[in-house]
């Protein structure tokens, strides 16, 4: 046995014998306190959080070294990973150290020296008076149970810095020192265990990617996006596959694109999971040009914590990442159009900066009906489409041809025609390649066929139920193959009713967007606080009532903004406790089961691996503050 758990079992057993002699019959400890100096002390001079592990209504303290706090991501609890961490071994020599034989319940505590106990005492039927942890968050962890149906690892723990707890690395320095067992910046970046990174390492990191400030956000957005790369995590264009369906390659599998606006970490992390398990490829996170707004999320923060949750699930093999709809303001361009297409350029170029490879541009706000012609109503929409495809295509990385996407509709508005969509893509590709020449154009093609997004709301808060015109769509998506693209996209689906989905893979349908029910799966499960669920209500009515719509009832008007609350609650929601966060992704990943399995996609991954086999690796310069440090 090792040297270091033979003298923790000898004072172990130490405390229990001197516990033993004041028991009366059954066994039972006698009511009176009494100092278990022998089980403490041999740890008050060990500057060392503690981990307390409660057994059989007795508690005993179990020393963790402090430098060691990444997880083997086959631990099934925690307390395998507090022998793990204290033995400094793997999980497979665990077998030598049984102590107990009963384990009812682990309470993984990590704190500070501040906080550490010097004695317990002793009461009725416990050697300590300390009850259970009824609130985790109190001491700043989380709790684990045995078989309680967790994924594998442990929950991260949260570190204190100045009386407040964080995830977060609050320097370079300390970033570097903290994933030093982890990661080797010597030269670059260098994965020392994989396994752990998908421990806590990443959940900091992120975390520090997210709410950190300055050179350690940075810092931790660069080592993400290397890291997953490193692993195997791959952010790759979608036009490859779309280009074999145009060809008639496969068929009955529309790509699922899902706009993580709520909760990102968690719900990209049920994205991935469920995808893992359904051996899904073909999918796609993407977040709406209004929606960075409100969700408060950059392009480089959306690439790097898809990219992070993607790490945390143990992905392998390329993932997509999509700017949804960067749309032209109509209003605003009525009176100044190059600002508004300057704007356009602008978020273009942070996209592919950020690593994005999939761009939807929707210029469809630009069409006027009130010409004669579909051309004519068109031309605005595709010129303009077109100069900024022109710019994707100049700045896109050597060897990435990036999936562009244009709109003939703006959804939510009149039914898209084969005959509108001919007059645009017609159009767009004679002012594309006066720009560019032979450059690969157009992907796919938005239509609107009677849906909006986010559903049409009732009076009292319930969505209508809605016709899609599954014809047009099918000649759509036949017309968009033609031109060489892979076919029609349908926007808003994510609230129409669930027999619907089934029907999109067989009109021909290339993607699908979906958006509002996974928000709705989020703020109406059961586990979702409320009183931060009506906070987020309080906020809305003072905060947004300006968007009140005349004649709206209050359940309307909530549901048609409560959107907007994901970036001022941000933090709440991300740091909500594991167990909370934990039932949410299970709801979410029963939905992405069905929407998986009703378009299509599942068991696609060899088909991504046929088509986009060797994705090229998009880099990022690495930031000058972690140079001055790893040097």
């Amino acid at each position: 046995m090792n040297p270091g758990y033979q003298l923790r079992l000898e004072v172990t057993q130490a405390g229990r014998a001197k516990l033993e002699q004041t028991s009366t019959g059954g066994g039972r400890v006698a009511s009176q306190p009494l100092d278990v100096d022998a089980v403490t002390d041999g740890w008050k001079r060990l500057e060392q959080p503690n981990a307390v592990i409660e057994l059989h209504r007795r508690a005993v303290e179990v020393a963790v070294p402090q430098e060691v706090v990444h997880a083997h991501p086959d631990l099934q609890d925690a307390f395998v990973q507090v022998a793990d961490l204290a033995r400094r071994g793997t999980p497979e020599k665990l077998e030598g150290f049984v102590l107990f034989k009963e384990l009812t319940r682990v309470e993984l505590v990590y704190r500070f020296a501040k906080l550490r106990r010097s004695r317990l005492r002793a009461g009725h039927d416990q050697v300590s008076r300390a009850k259970p942890l009824k609130r985790a968050a109190e001491l700043g962890m989380r709790r684990s149970r045995v078989g309680g149906g967790q994924r594998k690892g442990y929950t991260p723990a949260t570190y204190e810095r100045g009386g407040r707890r964080t995830m977060t690395f609050a320097s370079v320095q300390e970033l570097v020192q903290g994933t030093r067992p982890v990661l080797d910046f010597n030269g670059g970046l260098r994965i020392k265990d994989s396994s752990a990174l998908r421990g806590e390492t990443i959940d900091r990191l992120v975390h520090t990617a997210v709410f950190g400030e300055g050179d350690v956000r940075e810092v931790a957005r660069w080592v993400i996006w290397e890291a997953g790369w490193e692993v195997g995590v791959k952010s790759a264009s979608i036009d490859s596959l779309y280009q074999a369906r145009a060809r008639e390659e496969y068929a009955n599998l529309t790509v699922p694109a899902m706009n993580v606006r709520a909760m990102a970490y968690d719900f990209a992390r049920a994205i991935v999971a469920s995808a893992k398990r359904r051996d899904v490829g073909a999918f796609i996170f993407e977040l709406a040009r209004s929606e960075m707004g409100y969700t408060n999320q950059s392009c480089e923060e959306f690439a790097t914590v898809m990219m992070a949750a993607s790490i945390k699930e143990g992905h392998a093999g390329p993932i997509f990442i999509q700017g949804d709809h960067y749309q032209a303001d109509a209003k605003k361009y009525a009176t100044d159009p190059q600002g508004v297409i300057d704007g356009l350029k602008k978020l273009i170029r942070e996209a592919i900066a950020a690593g994005y490879g999939n761009i939807d541009i929707d210029t469809s706000t630009l069409v006027k009906l009130s010409f004669p012609t579909l051309a004519e109503q068109q031309r605005e929409n595709y010129e303009r489409c077109a100069e900024l495809a022109a710019l994707i295509r100049e700045l896109e990385p050597r060897g990435v041809t990036i999936s562009i996407g244009g709109e003939i509709g703006e959804v939510g508005k009149k039914n898209s025609t084969v005959d509108e969509l001919e007059a645009f893509i017609q159009g767009f590709n004679s002012a594309f390649r006066a720009r560019v020449g032979d450059k690969r154009g157009l992907s796919k093609i938005s239509v609107n066929t009677g849906s909006s997004h986010g559903g049409v709301v009732l009076p009292d808060g319930t969505i209508a139920k809605v016709a899609i015109d599954f014809d047009t769509l099918r000649e759509m998506s036949a017309a968009a193959r033609r031109y060489g693209m892979g076919g029609a996209v349908q926007h808003g689906a994510s609230t129409l009713p669930p027999e619907y989905f089934h029907k999109f893979p067989e009109v021909g349908t290339l993607e699908v967007h979906l958006a509002t029910e996974f928000q709705n799966i989020i703020l109406d499960h059961g586990a979702f606080p409320e009183d931060l669920k009506q906070q987020t209500y309080a906020y809305i009515r003072e905060k947004l009532r300006d968007e009140w719509a005349s004649g709206d009832t209050e359940e309307q008007f909530i549901y048609k903004t409560r959107k907007k609350i994901w970036g001022p609650f941000k933090q709440q929601t991300w740091t909500l406790p594991e167990a909370t966060r934990s039932a949410i992704r299970a709801l979410l990943m029963e939905k992405l089961d069905f929407l998986y399995e009703q378009l299509g996609v599942v068991n696609s991954q060899s088909l991504i691996q046929r088509h986009i086999p060797d994705a090229k690796r998009i880099s990022k310069p690495q930031p000058e503050a972690l140079k001055a440090i790893a040097a």
